[in-house]
């Protein structure tokens, strides 16, 4: 009897090609089915990722879908492939989930980037970005350009082959920010993002703000009055905070 089996994952991404398996390449799903098949001791299951996380991005909250031919104990299977997996991949929760569940639809899920206001120490430097000299306040204004619904061909990276495939007139709910002792965080609030549209977004925005830019180039380049601008946040300060179903 098969079961159908939600998991709750997080990772640190740094040393990954992101999440979607990759030939010759070390991912965050190939890794975790590699530890699913050290314990099964078969390929008959079946992994599919709520969020396709870039090259270096991390997550707290990942969903997987994963279908099993047989009824496992959730538990032991947690912990077994837990300790198959690498340091810096741990499943934080197992549950049921009926056949028809969609790990894909969800309500909002939420990003954060992570900014250092000083330079990181070597423990630090792999979970945000410092940038010297950074006029915060005209970041934050490139940034609410982003809000509300746009079409971000501009602002993804799309394969000619998916072009007209993926929807790219998308609707960002909110972008906030908040201000610890030691970082700025900028929250991105949407049901859905595609790849890149973040860290080129958050690019912008930093061009923008050191004066490499101007407001208007980056409004012109959303409305797709000019072409796609070359700059793109590094993927170490990105991550997937929270999904919602």
């Amino acid at each position: 009897m098969k079961s159908f089996l939600l998991l709750t994952i997080e990772y640190d991404g740094y040393d990954f090609c992101g999440w979607a398996k990759q030939n010759k390449q070390k991912t965050i799903q190939g890794e975790l089915e590699a530890a699913i098949f050290v314990v099964l001791k078969t390929k008959d299951f079946k992994t599919l990722g709520a969020s396709k996380t870039d090259s270096e991005v991390h997550a707290e909250d990942q969903k997987v879908y994963l279908e099993l031919p047989f009824k496992p104990q959730l538990i032991s299977l947690k912990n077994s492939v837990n300790k198959a997996l690498p340091i810096s991949i741990k499943i934080k929760d197992i549950k049921e989930i009926s056949p028809d569940f969609k790990v894909r639809h969800c309500k909002e899920k939420i990003y954060n980037y992570i900014f250092y206001k000083k330079e990181p120490g070597i423990f630090q430097n792999r979970y945000g970005v410092y940038i010297n000299n950074f006029n915060f306040q005209k970041f934050w204004e490139a940034l609410k350009i982003f809000e509300g619904e746009h079409n971000f061909l501009n602002f993804a990276k799309i394969s000619r082959s998916n072009l007209g495939k993926i929807k790219t007139i998308r609707t960002i709910n909110q972008i906030s920010f908040k201000e610890t002792e030691n970082e700025f965080i900028c929250e991105f609030f949407a049901k859905g993002f595609i790849r890149y549209q973040i860290r080129m977004i958050v690019g912008a925005a930093i061009a923008y703000a050191q004066e490499l830019i101007t407001i208007e180039q980056i409004k012109a380049v959303l409305l797709l009055e000019e072409p796609k601008l070359k700059y793109i946040a590094p993927g170490k300060g990105l991550i997937l905070k929270k999904i919602f179903y």
